[in-house]
């Protein structure tokens, strides 16, 4: 990764950063999350894995405070579930160590396949055994490959999704957890970013200004999601997330092929 990747800032490349981001803010206010994997799948695509994962920083963490800070659960989340959150955290240092290392065009693959599996298994309700005792050691566990698949591919959704879910917690909470997830995610990624010099002043400023569309999209999504039953809410994420798998691969394969 080492050195930053600058890219032309051009009208076209605005444009589609303006695009792309609009429908990633739509996707996550509706099911909670999908903001990194459309737009580093998308942006990947166009201008590379490195600037995407640069650019998706600031509007990332900005929507992501938005989300965890608002539904009235926070203090009850941190509490409950601090090991989840701290693992996931600091394995996010793994998953970028991961890319610097082993570089591959192939990367996205994993997230397209662990994207379509939990959806799968979601789907037909097969869920994760839950140990009794508050299941802090699974927390850890699947913190800790939320993290590294973070780092990896920009993406936290996976298996983060699939434990919260397990956990039983009502779409509320659910979402709000995410928020509160991808946070931390997304400083830690843009921390060892920055430590490894993947900014550039082009990425920043293009950071910052998808903070509009995205926030738009957000809204828009929102007011969709508070007309949604449960039962709704909950098909609606897994085939988004089914179908964002899908693209992930088709895009990965065309640029590889």
């Amino acid at each position: 990764m080492g050195a930053a990747t600058t890219i032309d800032a051009s009208t076209h490349v605005i444009a589609l950063v303006a695009v792309t981001f609009l429908v990633a803010g739509f996707v996550k206010g509706v099911v909670g999350l999908g903001l990194p994997t459309i737009s580093v799948g998308v942006m990947t695509a166009t201008i590379g894995l490195q600037p995407a994962l640069a650019l998706v920083v600031a509007p990332a963490i900005a929507t992501n405070l938005w989300q965890g800070l608002s539904g009235g659960h926070f203090r009850e989340l941190l509490r409950r579930h601090w090991p989840f959150f701290l693992a996931a955290t600091l394995c996010t240092w793994i998953g970028v160590a991961i890319v610097v290392w082993a570089a591959s065009p192939l990367l996205p693959l994993v997230l397209a396949t662990s994207l379509i599996l939990h959806s799968s298994l979601s789907l037909m309700k097969v869920r994760l055994p839950m140990p009794s005792g508050g299941g802090h050691a699974l927390g850890v566990v699947m913190g800790g490959a939320t993290g590294v698949l973070m780092g990896m591919t920009g993406s936290g959704s996976v298996p983060s999704v699939y434990y919260l879910d397990t956990l039983g917690l009502d779409r509320n909470r659910f979402v709000q957890a995410m928020g509160i997830l991808f946070v931390l995610l997304t400083a830690a990624l843009g921390a060892s970013l920055a430590e490894r010099s993947a900014f550039d002043p082009h990425m920043i400023w293009l950071s910052i200004g998808a903070l509009l569309p995205t926030f738009f999209g957000v809204y828009a999504g929102q007011r969709l999601r508070r007309r949604m039953s449960e039962t709704a809410f909950r098909k609606t994420l897994y085939l988004s997330l089914m179908a964002l798998g899908v693209v992930i691969i088709v895009r990965t394969l065309m640029r590889i092929l």
